[in-house]
């Protein structure tokens, strides 16, 4: 009986294979892909034929209507393709334009980008970003090559491949193609390179992979004209880079780990000691209803709490300092503040009241802070956020809805006049006081006109500004919204525009650059978002990400109320708050101790070699004792969320592994309580006693697998044979 219904399976199956492969079933399962053209010429012929040609895939060909506008993003069916293909060079892209082709990366479309595409929209950054790289040009001057940024047709190009186990390389070997190079060209320092050259011209690497929201992004340099659409390596790297975008890629055997190279012999810039910091309001300065003060020397549970976290930086200022100053601290408050400097071993920055201010009043604050206190100040800001200072008599904007592009409307060069009369005055005073400016939110362009105004002279020390990612934490949609926004490529793009707007510029001048007021979202923070485990993620990520990017250090804003506006309320995104106990420890605190456990030494460089689609942050820091500190950061959450098996390389020299999970309850980024890290919280007298894992063996070729599961970090503590 058993035999006769085998043998009828065996008779059905090929039927089975048959209806499971008819036309309709392969055409369903064909990835649907939109090619993009325009704004570039083309061998129309060649390059439409390797497409057609794939039986993989439905192919449908779009163009723009104009060489300046991407008017094929405005089609209505733009988001039922599973993959986009760009092999087009306009000029310009409207607002609404810009809002179709970002939904592509909210639904997971992926995006195959080819050779002259990395030359499009040249004023918007956030395109650079998304494909991870752009092909400089000014205005008026496309196409011209120069010895810094160019191109040459007809060369014979040597490909290596740089990620042999790779999705879209695996099968390839190294060849030669007859294509154009390009020169000169940016490439994103998140980018997974896949293929580069030895060709002494040409830039590199010639491809590369990165993740943008949901969706995969495939960039490759090669691609000019029939000899390239030809090449059979090319077709297969084409071929590859659609099923890889798509996310119907079979892995390579084996390849179901995220391989990561360490190279800590190269380690670069040492990060700061003082890099941790915390920023209050001037009002926290103020005696309570008892007439005792917050920061004192005896306040030994703070104390305790800032050497746990190891914060050596403590930024005084918030809207309670300046434009919302309802009352500023007499002497005996200063001289409790730095009674706590002295005792939990921190330097201050102070804010001076500028707007409605006197500056001989601040030149006698000034002058009785050096007198005694000298050896405790860092600098001395002039201002808080002065490009939000409002600009009639009387404010007429939403209390909560004064910070942003649109509501800043305060010059400049009225700012400029009143601060170099403060500081002529403060400096006839206190000829050695240090200052450090401007203190405006995410404003590149005052931060620019700040360091070309005072960068070298008037005693300016430091570039200090305020970063906000999300923006106002009242306009979050929905908390589910503003934690996968938190955890997503949306803040780093922030990050980054920020930093290219203005750091280059600070480092030339010999300035060094500090973030003394952040945070996740401002107004005090997003509900059920800010005071989240996704905070923790967040803000373990911001921490390495600033000190990768040669920040002098962070100073989170927090206290038990901070400012909104021009009151003062709750605070949702701090740290901590007061308890009757001591403190209660937040999610983001959890980020601020595992920093503190990873981030101390010199900077490693660190890169991927694979990826397989994670949102997967790293982070490399060789400690005084030359152990190695790797950070790992898996932001993948919610359904669908993976674990990633991570593969350490490089590690030759290290002879084993211990690591330590910052971890909440299941995984869940919207808890507020279950938050461990090491196994253990930490409790409200800042105590904890977490523990390192029993230390994993690094094999012969240099290699350490760590696992991380989704929404969880891990600090991976290497000892040095």
């Amino acid at each position: 009986m058993k035999m006769k219904t085998l043998r009828s399976l065996c008779a059905i199956l090929p039927l089975v294979m048959m209806v499971a492969q008819s036309p309709a079933a392969e055409a369903a399962d064909k990835i649907k892909v939109l090619g993009v053209t325009g704004g570039h010429g083309f061998e129309k012929e060649p390059f439409f034929k390797m497409f057609s040609d794939n039986p993989e895939i439905a192919f449908t060909a779009a163009a723009h209507e104009s060489k300046t506008n991407a008017t094929v993003f405005e089609r209505d069916d733009l988001l039922s393709y599973g993959v986009v293909v760009l092999y087009d060079m306009p000029k310009e892209i409207t607002e609404a334009q810009k809002a179709k082709f970002m939904a592509l990366f909210e639904k997971g479309i992926g995006l195959v980008v080819l050779h002259h595409a990395l030359v499009s929209y040249q004023h918007w950054p956030e395109y650079e970003q998304i494909i991870g790289g752009r092909y400089p040009e000014d205005d008026g001057k496309s196409g011209v090559a120069t010895a810094d940024v160019g191109y040459q047709h007809d060369v014979e190009i040597p490909v290596t491949i740089v990620s042999t186990n790779q999705a879209v390389t695996w099968g390839l070997k190294d060849f030669t193609i007859h294509d154009e190079i390009y020169w000169g060209y940016r490439v994103g320092k998140d980018v997974t390179p896949l293929i580069s050259t030895t060709h002494p011209k040409s830039g590199r690497p010639l491809g590369w992979l990165r993740n943008e929201g949901r969706s995969r992004v495939v960039y490759l340099q090669l691609g000019h004209g029939r000899e390239a659409f030809e090449n059979e390596n090319y077709r297969k790297l084409l071929t590859q880079s659609i099923r890889y975008a798509a996310n119907r890629a079979g892995m390579p055997p084996k390849d179901d780990a995220v391989m990561i190279s360490v190279t800590p012999h190269l380690s670069g810039r040492m990060i700061p000691e003082d890099f941790s910091g915390f920023s209050f309001e001037v009002a926290q300065l103020l005696p309570d209803a008892n007439g005792v003060h917050y920061f004192r020397a005896d306040n030994q549970s703070l104390i305790n709490l800032f050497h746990q976290f190891g914060i050596r930086s403590l930024r005084i200022g918030g809207n309670t300092s300046d434009r919302d100053a309802k009352k500023l601290p007499s002497e005996a408050d200063l001289d409790s503040l730095f009674g706590f400097a002295k005792s939990a071993g921190v330097k201050v920055i102070y804010c001076l009241r500028l707007r409605n201010g006197d500056p001989n009043d601040a030149a006698k604050t000034v002058k009785y802070i050096m007198d005694r206190y000298a050896p405790q100040m860092e600098c001395f800001s002039i201002g808080q956020e002065p490009s939000a200072y409002p600009v009639e008599k009387v404010d007429t904007r939403p209390n909560s809805e004064r910070m942003g592009a649109s509501a800043e409307k305060f010059s400049y060069a009225d700012y400029r006049k009143a601060w170099k009369q403060f500081a002529d005055t403060i400096i006839a005073a206190v000829p050695g006081v240090k200052f450090c400016g401007p203190a405006v939110h995410n404003n590149a362009d005052w931060a620019r006109r700040f360091i070309a105004d005072f960068g070298r002279s008037n005693n300016v020390t430091m570039c200090v500004m305020h970063l906000y990612a999300g923006g106002a934490g009242n306009k979050v949609p929905t908390p589910e919204i503003g934690r996968a926004r938190m955890l997503s490529n949306d803040f780093v793009r922030v990050y980054q525009r920020l930093h290219d707007g203005f750091v280059p510029m600070a480092l030339t001048n010999g300035l060094s650059y500090r973030l003394e007021e952040v945070n996740n979202y401002f107004n005090g923070g997003a509900t059920n978002v800010s005071d989240t485990f996704a905070s923790a993620l967040w803000g373990l990520d911001f921490m390495h990400w600033w000190a990768a990017h040669d920040a002098a250090g962070l100073n989170f804003h927090g206290g038990d109320k901070v400012a909104a506006g021009s009151s003062l309320q709750p605070s949702k995104y701090t740290a901590y708050h007061s308890t009757t106990n001591g403190y209660r420890i937040r999610p983001l605190g959890y980020a601020i101790k595992a920093f503190d456990l990873g981030g101390r030494g010199w900077i490693v460089p660190i890169q991927s070699l694979t990826s397989s689609g994670e949102n997967l942050s790293s982070y490399g820091v060789l400690a005084d004792d030359k152990n190695l500190f790797v950070t790992l950061i898996n932001k993948e959450h919610g359904a669908g969320a993976r674990g990633a098996t991570v593969l350490l390389t490089g590690l030759e020299n290290y002879a084993n592994g211990q690591v330590m999970l910052l971890a909440a309850t299941d995984g869940d980024v919207a808890a507020k309580s279950g938050i461990t890290l090491g196994g253990a919280e930490i409790k409200n007298d800042a105590s904890w006693n977490g523990e390192w894992s029993a230390g994993q063996v690094v094999n012969e070729q240099g290699v350490l697998a760590v696992k991380v599961p989704a929404a969880t970090a891990a600090i991976v503590k290497l000892k040095r044979k």
